[in-house]
């Protein structure tokens, strides 16, 4: 309706009326949406629901009162856009032909009595406390967002496609054969996988909404959960005719990395391209998207495609995720819709902060019990999200899984000068041992790394370390470890979870319980070795001003617990795990979640806006030009931001998006994230946006701990 005024037309042809509230069309069309909906519905409540989705829809959703407020701020200039029409007739018989309010009659329906009594009616929506008035709008509001962008694209949703569950059974099997011949393997570990995938795949059925898997680190729940979902999709298939999307949710980068490549090769997906069949989706997902029938699609229209997920089997991130169920902005809740009826796969779901645990539990439970949403919660240590009696267990809670590892505790305190010493003597003590030492922080880490005593085969991983390059050491530690070399790695935590290495000794600063357990994950990983032969060493550094690096990642109230359970549960854990699990529970600070309920209660959009999965942090980004190929890409970067042409502004922005939607996944592989104020960067040069060091400076500011740290930084 709005883009029918004279203004818009005007604009569109001209750029008049540019900066203008007249060129604007989303209110007016919102004010026309009102009173269609007001006339053709019975429903109370949406017409003021249908007025906030379209008025919103370019940007983020407006609240009841913004909405309401917005149309009354701008009554003279919407009177003038109802009151110049172009090809005012074409547009009356259009609007007559589906049986729809004529645009003249808008001014005369809505009167300052009508909007303020819809607003007096929402005040009742908040003591209700339900979040069917926020599912409805959003879900209306993406469906609406997803339509209007492919249509104005040109881009039609791909056909729906089916997978080959018997693909991956098979898959699962040549897997299991594969590993059960390896030299060393346990016939345990072999044995308990087994176990799992055929208990799980007993456990289906069409009339559970929220199923939980919890099975030990190295038990194939990956494989074995795609397995289940895809039975489950078409079983449910069988039942109403309907494909069901699969949408696998991970907390990491480095899990979605791994398992990506898995549940590709299982499904017989191209490795690289995104598919009908299934994409994955997050900030640095490649733009190839590939119909079977070889139709490729340009960057533009392949991030159209992407961002709704178009496809059986979506990989993507709890940002991604849970941003969209709890959001309020057109560009992460385009694809809501297309959550109704999924399977969702939630893995390492003990990742997601406890604070947004209420909120969580409350969303996902609509979501199953209103919109034929499957969940399967995934982890080896699964938290108190849900109630037992809430979930189905798909796995034995009983069964006794190999005990892999031996976990001993210090936590009386060591400075990080005496905790360099410490390591020395576990490595010397250990002899042809494979080792990692985990710390919290990048400072720590490369502390410990310079004080080693040397160690042929010793490497270094963290953030600080451009991702291209940290994958490339990850891949020459698999080889090692593979080959039964000597191999000592000190890492953060950016191998704790979704890094498939196997190490025969852990050492880790103290961190919150799930934090150690993912860590306990990569030590005997597969069983190989016997309990006592596994050791995981876990002690509480300090800076040696008792400011422990624990403390300053986590805060204090996760690593009290942890240090509570490590008093009172000896080393069991398991027990350790359920009792830390509890204590967080029954201490948890439900704020957060009580002020985003309260918020999605009223449709305070403003409020919901703020929800963060990872909160926003001031960071620098540092392109670093390791190599060749990260020299050629920052050049193509800088032509891509200059331009001595006339409109030089909407160019720039025009190449730059060009760029960044070919481009995008490998210039990022060259790119690092320190904080704003980190005294590191304050020596290097600044330009185009990035903190940029080029190849011939490389050796001057980035050595094989990252960039060069001063002295003071922990």
């Amino acid at each position: 309706m709005g883009k029918s005024s004279v203004y818009f037309q005007d604009y569109l042809h001209t750029k008049q009326f540019s900066g203008s509230f007249l060129k604007s069309h989303s209110t007016v069309s919102s004010l026309y949406a009102l009173v269609t909906s007001m006339k053709k519905l019975s429903d109370t409540d949406f017409p003021l629901l249908a007025m906030m989705i379209v008025q919103g829809h370019h940007g983020r959703i407006p609240s009841p009162k913004e909405a309401v407020k917005r149309i009354i701020a701008h009554g003279p200039e919407l009177k003038l856009q109802l009151t110049n029409i172009y090809r005012a007739p074409d547009l009356a018989r259009f609007l007559q032909g589906l049986n729809l309010p004529e645009y003249n009659s808008v001014m005369n329906t809505v009167k300052m009595p009508t909007l303020l009594n819809l607003l007096k009616h929402t005040e009742g929506w908040k003591n209700e406390r339900s979040l069917s008035s926020y599912f409805t709008t959003n879900l209306v509001f993406s469906a609406l967002v997803d339509a209007d962008r492919m249509d104005a694209a040109g881009v039609a949703s791909p056909l729906r496609t089916s997978i080959d569950v018997s693909r991956i059974d098979a898959y699962c099997d040549k897997i299991e054969e594969a590993e059960a011949v390896v030299p060393g393997t346990n016939p345990k570990v072999s044995q308990m996988r087994r176990h799992v995938r055929k208990k799980v795949m007993s456990s289906i059925n069409t009339e559970t909404r929220i199923f939980s898997l919890t099975a030990p680190t190295g038990s194939g729940k990956t494989l074995t959960v795609l397995l289940f979902a895809s039975s489950l999709r078409e079983r449910l298939e069988k039942m109403d005719g309907s494909k069901r999307r699969i949408i696998y949710v991970a907390p990491f980068l480095g899990i979605i990395d791994q398992n990506e490549r898995v549940i590709r090769e299982a499904l017989g997906a191209n490795r690289s391209h995104q598919s009908p069949l299934v994409l994955t989706h997050h900030h640095l997902s490649g733009l190839w998207y590939e119909s079977p029938e070889n139709e490729t699609y340009s960057s533009s229209q392949a991030e159209l495609l992407i961002e709704a997920w178009n496809a059986e089997v979506i990989i993507t991130t709890f940002v991604q995720f849970l941003e969209s169920v709890i959001g309020a902005r057109a560009a992460i809740l385009r694809k809501l819709h297309n959550l109704a009826g999924s399977i969702v796969i939630l893995d390492e779901v003990q990742s997601v902060d406890h604070k947004h645990w209420s909120l969580i539990h409350d969303c996902i439970k609509f979501l199953a019990d209103n919109l034929d949403t499957r969940f399967i919660l995934m982890t080896a240590t699964q938290p108190l999200l849900f109630s037992r009696e809430e979930v189905k267990e798909l796995f034995d809670r009983e069964y006794a899984a190999p005990e892999r590892v031996t976990v001993k505790a210090n936590l009386s305190g060591l400075a990080i000068d005496k905790f360099v010493v410490e390591v020395n003597s576990l490595l010397e003590f250990h002899g042809d041992s494979s080792v990692l030492i985990m710390m919290n922080t990048i400072g720590s880490a490369i502390s410990v790394f310079k004080g080693l005593n040397p160690t042929k085969g010793a490497f270094f991983l963290s953030a600080g370390i451009v991702p291209e390059q940290r994958k490339s050491i990850i891949r020459r530690i698999d080889l090692q470890l593979k080959k039964k070399k000597r191999t000592v790695l000190v890492s953060t935590q950016v191998v704790e979870a979704g890094v498939d290495l196997d190490f025969d000794v852990v050492v880790r600063d103290l961190a919150p319980m799930d934090a150690i357990v993912q860590s306990a994950g990569r030590c005997n990983r597969n069983g190989r070795r016997e309990k006592g032969e596994s050791p995981v060493y876990v002690y509480a550094v300090h800076d040696g001003s008792d400011r422990y690096f624990g403390n300053m990642i986590y805060g204090n109230e996760l690593i009290n617990k942890t240090r509570e359970v490590f008093q009172n549960c000896g080393t069991d854990i398991t027990d350790m795990v359920e009792q830390y699990y509890q204590k967080v529970l029954e201490s948890r600070n439900m704020r957060k979640s009580t002020e985003f309920l309260e918020a999605i209660y009223s449709l305070d959009y403003e409020k919901i806006a703020e929800f963060k999965v990872i909160p926003d942090e001031p960071t620098a980004s540092v392109f670093v030009e390791i190599n060749n190929e990260a020299q050629k890409l920052w050049r193509e970067y800088v032509k891509a931001s200059t331009d001595d042409s006339e409109n030089r502004g909407s160019l720039r922005r025009f190449h730059l998006r060009r760029f960044f939607l070919a481009k995008r996944e490998r210039f990022y592989s060259y790119v690092v994230n320190y904080r704003e104020a980190d005294p590191v960067l304050r020596s290097i040069p600044s330009e185009y946006g990035f903190y940029h060091i080029g190849l011939q400076e490389v050796d001057d500011y980035y050595s094989i701990t990252g960039l060069k740290q001063s002295p003071n930084i922990m």
